[in-house]
């Protein structure tokens, strides 16, 4: 987030409705939940649309030189369509109507960066963020939206996220099937 590093607030944060929300005292989870359970008032008081809400899924990469960046290593990168040195991270987007927000995000730790905490550490990694398929992540971010009342009509992933699509739908929805589409 921005406030604490002296670079200036993005502008879904400054322009998401009322002020404060976000204080130098929040930690990094407080300000994400704060976030979430502000953008499901938000979803909440959106015009209903034929479509509904639509949950998008998706990993973006970034090419990095270098070795501290976190999660930076050679892997593959749909920045460049090649496997070269940079980070991955998953996100967890959402459409309703011409409302659009990204709802959360996270930094892909690769497996050897998981294997050298100490490595972990020296980037400012937690030692409870651990190495997890990106799949998973995305489950993960799923559970948090559904416990800050944010649920989607319907889920769009590509199709590496295919084979997990039940986990996902379910943790979204527990008592209702949403629609997936690849």
């Amino acid at each position: 987030m921005g406030v604490p590093s002296g670079r200036p607030i993005p502008r879904v944060m400054k322009n998401s409705g009322g002020t404060g929300w976000f204080t130098r005292s929040h930690s990094n989870e407080q300000a994400r939940q704060q976030f979430h359970r502000h953008l499901a008032e938000v979803l909440d008081n959106c015009p209903d649309d034929t479509l509904g809400t639509v949950g998008v899924i998706d990993e973006t990469s970034c090419l990095k030189k270098g070795d501290q960046t976190p999660g930076v290593q050679r892997q593959y990168l749909g920045c460049v369509g090649k496997i070269d040195n940079g980070i991955v991270t998953v996100h967890l987007g959402v459409a309703r109507g011409r409302f659009q927000a990204l709802l959360d995000a996270d930094v892909s730790v690769p497996r050897s960066w998981d294997e050298d905490r100490q490595r972990c550490r020296d980037a400012g990694i937690p030692d409870e963020v651990r190495y997890r398929p990106k799949w998973r992540i995305a489950l993960d971010q799923l559970m948090r939206l559904d416990a800050h009342g944010i649920s989607f009509d319907w889920l769009v992933f590509d199709e590496g996220y295919h084979q997990r699509r039940n986990e996902a739908a379910t943790a979204s929805h527990k008592k209702r099937r949403q629609k997936c589409l690849i």
